[in-house]
């Protein structure tokens, strides 16, 4: 690894944890550089066309650092004072991006048109309850790299949504095609093949012609460890 790195890690109760010398040491993020000293950090997002901005998205909404995680001040959206779980930006557009809340907040799906400095809501029915987890959330998005229209959102324990139209419109993809509606992440490759993985609680499904059909890897027989996660 080359020296000098910048490495930040979320946490879930001590807020960012952060490393400028390639991982050889870390100190904590104190409380007098914008994080509460108690902050559950869900994820950690490069905001894209900048050098040293991140977006931290936390239990009572979004934290942005121009200066690589050394100090945070908040971004003030609708999201305040909810727990928000992930963020992600179209790679072939920076400007726009998705976030989403849940648990223990009602799960919700917001985008931004500049660069993550205001978001509004998009409209996605979710369930207000699920089995295991009570109010679902948001445990993962991407957005197509071949095509910015394309998003998909995974959400922990309601399903997979989709957006053909850039996050104006979602729809649900039918619990036939991926039966286990536990979503643990999803993601989209560039190619070839240019392809969508879904991650649930006890397999992967994948998807080669943009969801039209899927095909499950068979990971609870095939692989030792039967609850596969992501980072988000």
């Amino acid at each position: 690894m080359a020296d000098g790195i910048t490495i930040l890690v979320g946490t879930a109760g001590q807020g960012v944890m952060r490393s400028i010398d390639s991982g050889d040491s870390w100190r904590r993020v104190g409380i007098t550089q914008g994080i509460h000293s108690d902050a559950v950090v869900r994820c950690l997002t490069p905001v894209p066309g900048t050098e040293s901005a991140v977006l931290a998205g936390c239990d009572s909404g979004i934290l942005r650092s121009d200066d690589n995680g050394d100090t945070w001040r908040r971004v003030d959206t609708a999201m305040n004072g909810t727990a928000v779980w992930a963020i992600a930006f179209d790679p072939s557009n920076p400007q726009v991006g998705f976030a989403g809340t849940g648990t223990p907040n009602p799960c919700q799906i917001y985008r931004t048109r500049d660069g993550g400095a205001s978001w509004e809501l998009r409209p996605c029915e979710v369930a207000a309850e699920c089995p295991a987890v009570g109010v679902p959330r948001v445990t993962g998005i991407a957005i197509d790299p071949t095509n910015g229209n394309s998003i998909w959102v995974g959400i922990e324990v309601d399903g997979l949504r989709h957006s053909s139209d850039g996050g104006d419109t979602w729809e649900t993809v039918p619990h036939q095609d991926i039966p286990n509606m536990d979503i643990h992440n999803v993601t989209v490759t560039a190619g070839p093949p240019h392809r969508v993985v879904v991650m649930v609680n006890d397999d992967v499904f994948l998807s080669d012609d943009d969801g039209d059909s899927w095909r499950n890897l068979g990971v609870r027989q095939n692989f030792p460890l039967g609850y596969p996660e992501a980072s988000r």
